[in-house]
């Protein structure tokens, strides 16, 4: 609900409540001296072998092949190589991948 003065102006601001949470979030995460991977702003990328590779922090699958796949984050794009590769999970932030990893690289968006 808007508050106006006589004038029918305004007074006071629409706050972007996700930003000054987000801003909450990284100053608690410093205090605390907690990894930054915590702010759900950085990619974490767990491999074992070249068998299976979880990736936490994706925003999309952009390209989606037996041979190769291509995941966006929020910096940069992870590129999959290999053979047999195959999307056992997923959810709205991580995948889980797996098949015969050959390469893994980097794309900057």
């Amino acid at each position: 609900m808007s508050k106006f003065n006589k004038e029918g102006k305004k007074i006071f601001k629409k706050i972007n409540f996700k930003s000054k949470m987000s801003e909450a979030k990284e100053r608690f995460i410093d205090t605390l001296e907690l990894p930054q991977e915590l702010s759900g702003e950085h990619v974490r990328i767990t491999m074992v072998e070249n068998a299976q590779i979880l990736i936490e922090g994706k925003n999309n699958i952009v390209d989606y092949y037996d041979n190769y796949i291509k995941i966006q984050t929020k910096n940069v794009y992870i590129i999959l190589d290999g053979k047999c590769l195959k999307i056992n999970e997923i959810s709205d932030a991580e995948v889980l991948i797996s098949g015969d990893i050959s390469n893994v690289g980097f794309l900057n968006r």
